[in-house]
């Protein structure tokens, strides 16, 4: 959930912030109990990092992300994330966060076929 100083702080001292990226465990309570308190207490556009986002059972993680969608929430991916901020290769810092991306993190559980099922 989304506390309510948080909240406070993000329309006081960042006024122009209006998206917010959600990570945790839990997803299935944690991350969709925030991402509502962010969309219907301050109208925040939610983006989902996917891979970064777990539950104890997989089935709960994955109705979570369908519910999420449903929503209005945005699922992405780190890379995703990274690679729309940096936009191309004309960015200062494309480099870097190239050399972040080719590094394989760990299997977050996202095989292709599970996918699907989003």
């Amino acid at each position: 959930m989304a506390v309510p100083e948080l909240l406070d702080d993000l329309t006081t001292k960042h006024p122009d912030v209006n998206t917010i990226l959600l990570t945790g465990v839990e997803t299935h309570v944690c991350v969709i109990n925030s991402a509502i308190d962010f969309i219907e207490q301050k109208g925040f556009h939610v983006h989902v990092l996917v891979d970064c986002c777990s539950s104890r059972a997989e089935k709960d993680r994955f109705f979570a992300f369908d519910r999420l969608r449903m929503m209005g929430v945005y699922l992405n991916t780190v890379e995703g994330v990274l690679l729309s901020l940096v936009k191309d290769k004309n960015h200062p810092q494309f480099k870097p966060v190239q050399k972040l991306i080719r590094e394989l993190g760990p299997d977050a559980g996202l095989t292709a076929s599970k996918l699907s099922k989003l």
